[in-house]
Order: structure tokens, then sequence, then C-alpha cells
């Protein structure tokens, strides 16, 4: 089954960046590039939803990304310290592919 999400990107000062998942709550990770982060998001979001399957609970539904921009300092709010900082976050639409776990 596909997946299609939100992420946030967040650049950190010493470098590289974290990512949270919104949607999928506790589903964080970081990577040291962008592409590094955005291959760890899909590896933390497969994770999160196969885990969520295999507890037989609904995995949640995915917000556009027009929600999530307009949630964005709602879901940074403890994260990111100023208005700077908000500006250099990125968003995008992350898409992982999982096989139907058997009940």
């Amino acid at each position: 089954m596909r997946y299609q999400y939100p992420i946030v990107l967040i650049p950190e000062e010493e470098g590289g960046y974290s990512v949270i998942v919104p949607d999928l709550p506790g589903c964080v990770t970081q990577g040291d590039t962008a592409e590094d982060a955005f291959a760890m998001a899909k590896d933390a979001m497969a994770g999160w939803i196969e885990v969520t399957l295999e507890d037989q609970e609904e995995v949640p539904k995915p917000s556009t990304l027009e929600e999530t921009a307009r949630r964005l300092g709602e879901i940074l709010d403890e994260i990111v310290d100023s208005t700077e900082d908000l500006e250099r976050v990125m968003l995008a639409v992350v898409q992982v592919d999982i096989p139907r776990v058997a009940a």
C-alpha cells in the first residue's frame, strides 16, 4: 500500500536536518544532508506505519501540504526559536510503499 505524508525539515545550526512527520505522532529523525534527511524520513515513516499495521491500529489520514503549512507555527512552537529560524524550515511530501500486513 502507498502512503504519502508531508514532512517538515528543520536545518540545524550545527549542520544537518531534523525531520518531523506531523501526522505520525513521535515520528522524527535526522540526516546530515537534505538528501539523507529525506531517506531517513522514508525509513522512519515506513517503520512507524508497519508497527501500527502489525498492531492492527489505524494509520492516520495524511494532511495535505497546505494544511501542514497552515499549522506550521503550531507544529514548531516548541522547536524553532525565532521567526528567522521558521523561514529556513522546508516542507515536502514523502511517499513510502508498505506491503500489506496479514491480519
